[in-house]
């Protein structure tokens, strides 16, 4: 007596932690900049290039780009100047080994950048590092019995999700963006913000599609070194698709995209002007794909004519409980008591969350983060030209998943979207901004697999003395299998004798079981 099994390949996340990186280092400021004078503005990316688990630690090896908007020393002037500083980083994680699959994120969560000398800078940065430690397994289910087996299967059905990819990408986006004529060429790009302003994925046969838009702002010198400084503000919209071999339409994805790399730079044409600037970015995908299979098991198992004894083992699988989108609308005002002269126009705003805290909770996911949110104005004092008002402000959101558990496993990421800022004074500015949370979340489903049979003889006293028909009456809790098994006979002969269609019975029904012949 044989079980027929099925393979199901399970992805449990045993770790979800966070810790932060720490970084100071003095950058030299290269002669074809201006000396170094005041900060206006300065903006930190770091992208993971390399993770190696080791002995308890991962060593995670990465990059931190820097940008800073100054005032040059010896003039009112404006400039920018960018560089890159190395990441390299032991994490301990204890009992972590080589089968673990490891996902790590970095995010800028503070950075400064401080005059040391004319020609020497210190930048400083706090980096959150975010950790998850997912480890597969595989579950063997039993289905059926082999074909001409004696034994009587009761089956039920289960709908795990299997994970199909988990992978990371890349989508790289080329443009050209136009200044207006009027206010002559582009000579030097002194400070750039580059942010998704929508981004949008959707799982298609063999392949993901990735579409969305930029918002792209610039502040730029023009050829005529009197001119005072410009700026541009503007979206690309992109779209296109990604192979994905194991990807069908109807598998659930889970993606999380992001900035990785992005440049913009003064293009030349024919005349050896530049009316456009060369855009290039290198957005990183980090993809999870999951199928949802109808798997149809045993639950129990029994023989009328011998003594079988079911291996029980316990065991876990995921099932989607939701895949969920949230937005919350949220206005920041800022302003500074210290600032010098008046706001006579608003250039760019620019806003960014990030998560700090979460907790399940009996209405949901709570999410406890930061926004942060700031604006580039044109001042009315000639020696401050260009001026940054920033905030930072607690938030707290709950995305409705009432059902949720605190052992669920999630994953959730959050994204500012649809920023804008109008004045409300000449001194006081008024900041909207949209996040947007993605968060899936699997139910943790416990179940009893049967691994394994025994197969003992029965007590053939017990059988003899077993009349060879009776009638019963059915009580509360009663089944066909529950009868047949009671009685060593078989679900199919109490439906035929009874005349009993889909297998219903009911309290107070008073059905006839037979007992089956012995072989």
């Amino acid at each position: 007596m044989e079980l027929i099994r099925e393979k199901m390949n399970v992805s449990d996340i045993e770790l979800n932690t966070m810790t932060k990186i720490y970084i100071s280092e003095e950058q030299n400021v290269s002669d074809i900049f201006e000396p170094f004078g005041k900060t206006v503005k300065e903006k930190g990316s770091v992208a993971v290039e390399r993770i190696k688990i080791g002995d308890n630690n991962i060593l995670v090896s990465g990059t931190l780009d820097y940008s800073v908007l100054y005032q040059a020393q010896t003039t009112d002037g404006i400039n920018g100047l960018n560089g890159k500083i190395s990441i390299n980083e032991q994490i301990r994680i204890p009992d972590i080994s080589e089968e673990n699959t490891v996902d790590v994120s970095l995010e800028v969560e503070k950075i400064s950048v401080s005059k040391i000398a004319d020609r020497k800078i210190m930048v400083k940065a706090v980096i959150a590092v975010t950790i998850s430690l997912r480890k597969k397994r595989e579950v063997e289910i039993a289905v059926s019995a082999k074909e001409n087996s004696e034994l009587c299967t009761l089956t039920g059905r289960i709908s795990p999700l299997e994970i199909v990819a988990d992978t990371r990408e890349t989508f790289r986006i080329r443009d050209e963006i136009t200044v207006p004529q009027s206010r002559g060429n582009l000579y030097k790009i002194v400070w750039n913000d580059i942010s998704l302003k929508s981004v949008s994925t959707k799982l298609l046969d063999h392949m993901i599609h990735v579409g969305g838009e930029l918002y792209v702002f610039m502040y730029y010198i023009t050829d005529d070194k009197e001119a005072p400084i410009q700026w541009h503000a503007g979206t690309v919209s992109f779209s296109g698709n990604i192979e994905m071999p194991d990807a069908t339409e109807e598998m659930i994805s889970y993606v999380n995209v992001s900035i990785r790399e992005s440049s913009l730079s003064p293009l030349e044409n024919d005349m050896g002007e530049c009316e456009e600037a060369k855009l290039d970015v290198l957005l990183n995908l980090d993809i999870k794909i999951y199928s949802e299979n109808e798997i149809e098991m045993i639950k129990d198992v029994y023989c009328p004519y011998c003594n079988v004894i079911p291996e029980i083992e316990k065991s876990r699988y995921n099932k989607l409980l939701i895949k969920n989108s949230s937005k919350n609308k949220y206005s920041v005002n800022v302003s500074d008591n210290m600032m010098q002269g008046q706001i006579l126009q608003i250039c760019s705003s620019y806003g960014s969350f990030r998560i700090e805290e979460k907790e399940v909770t009996k209405k949901g996911l709570e999410v406890k983060g930061i926004i942060n949110v700031g604006a580039f104005y044109i001042s009315s004092d000639d020696g401050n030209p260009v001026g940054v008002l920033e905030k930072e402000q607690n938030v707290t959101a709950v995305i409705d998943v009432p059902e949720m558990k605190r052992d669920d496993e999630y994953y959730i990421s959050a994204r500012v979207e649809q920023v804008s800022a109008n004045n409300v004074s000449s001194e006081e500015i008024e900041i909207k901004v949209s996040v947007i949370m993605e968060l899936i979340v699997f139910e943790k489903c416990d179940v009893d697999i049967i691994s394994g049979i025994e197969v003992r003889p029965l007590d053939e006293e017990v059988i003899r003395n077993l009349p060879m028909l009776k009638g019963h009456m059915v009580q509360k809790g009663d089944t066909i299998w529950k009868l047949a098994k009671e009685n060593y006979t078989t679900p199919q002969s109490i439906e035929k004798i009874n005349d009993i269609k889909n297998g219903q019975i009911k309290p107070g029904d008073k059905i006839l079981i037979a007992k089956s012949e012995r072989k």
